[in-house]
């Protein structure tokens, strides 16, 4: 596959509710068959990788039209006290791998609460 640049996305992180983000992988307009591929996104504190925040859950929903969820519980995002920065690092069945998307991860302190 042709080495990209991450696009830049910002992720919103909502304290006390479940976080869910379908995301689907194009190149040139065409759906990328995520077969064999694993997916890894984490979020933390700063750039420089000093504190990692959270690991996002990966579910692929449609390897094949290149379609999963990044998602993170009620319960982790309760844990979640500030935003930082995330990246999602998409590796390829031969070991390749490429950042797709990068940015902050903005905290949303919501509200309600059912403590």
């Amino acid at each position: 596959m042709k080495r990209i640049r991450p696009a830049t996305y910002t992720l919103v992180i909502p304290q006390r509710a479940t976080l869910e983000e379908t995301i689907t992988l194009e190149a040139d307009g065409n759906p990328v068959d995520l077969t064999g591929y694993q997916v890894i996104a984490q979020i933390w504190k700063d750039e420089k990788r000093r504190t990692k925040i959270a690991d996002l859950t990966v579910t692929f929903t449609d390897r094949v039209g290149g379609t999963f969820k990044l998602s993170l519980t009620r319960a982790e995002t309760r844990a979640i006290t500030s935003g930082g920065f995330w990246d999602m690092l998409v590796i390829e069945p031969g070991g390749e791998g490429d950042f797709w998307l990068e940015g902050p991860a903005e905290f949303d302190g919501g509200l309600s609460d059912d403590q």
